[in-house]
């Protein structure tokens, strides 16, 4: 790009995100939140039709079912990806573990319920943007770390890396653990990668105008 087309280049940020901001500036001012009494964690495999495989979705669902199994007074949530037009996920969690009384499966045109979730759980996935938006820290499941697309949610502490069961719960203990210093991370993270946060459509009518 030459140099006075790239002085003319302005970023004025992701108008579809701006929904996301609103509300979650809205629900920080409500005052009357409920405490809730139980861990509540949010799976949102990838379709298994990108650099993630169906392998690695598979084997993250193990993870997340045999985990939401061990510790039955955890709401687990698992939502199918909107191009897993096939059931793949449900399909899979039905034939190989049936019934499992305290997952909740969320089909793939609802919406992701931020909004309750104490951590995200994905494999690569741009929804950790938004996750990071509503405060909520993140637990990465993937077969090797050198897999990993998203290394920057890493890089800025907003999410830790599982790669079996064993890391699965103990990367689950460290966040709540450490939740403050998560939630903080999230913070700084959108400071750092959002510019007009919640009012991108406004700037661009401005500079339009």
């Amino acid at each position: 790009i030459k140099n006075n087309v790239k002085s003319k280049i302005r970023s004025v940020g992701n108008v579809a995100l701006d929904k996301v901001f609103k509300v979650v500036q809205e629900k920080n001012k409500d005052f009357n939140i409920v405490k809730k009494k139980s861990l509540e964690l949010l799976f949102l495999p990838n379709s298994g039709m990108s650099h993630t495989t169906m392998e690695n979705v598979f084997e993250s669902i193990n993870i997340c079912v045999r985990y939401a199994i061990k510790n039955p007074d955890v709401i687990f949530k698992i939502k199918e990806h909107p191009s897993d037009v096939n059931d793949n996920v449900f399909n899979y969690i039905e034939k190989k573990f049936g019934n499992v009384n305290n997952l909740n499966l969320i089909d793939r045109e609802h919406e992701i319920p931020f909004g309750t979730n104490d951590i995200t759980i994905i494999n690569n996935s741009g929804a950790g943007m938004e996750s990071a938006i509503w405060g909520i820290p993140l637990i990465i499941i993937s077969d090797k770390l050198e897999n990993v697309h998203v290394p920057f949610y890493l890089d800025e502490k907003i999410a830790e890396f599982a790669n079996n069961d064993e890391s699965f719960e103990a990367k689950v203990l460290r966040i709540m653990s450490e939740n403050k210093f998560y939630r903080n991370n999230c913070k700084k993270f959108i400071k750092k990668y959002f510019v007009n946060r919640g009012v991108v459509a406004e700037k661009i009518i401005e500079i339009i105008l």
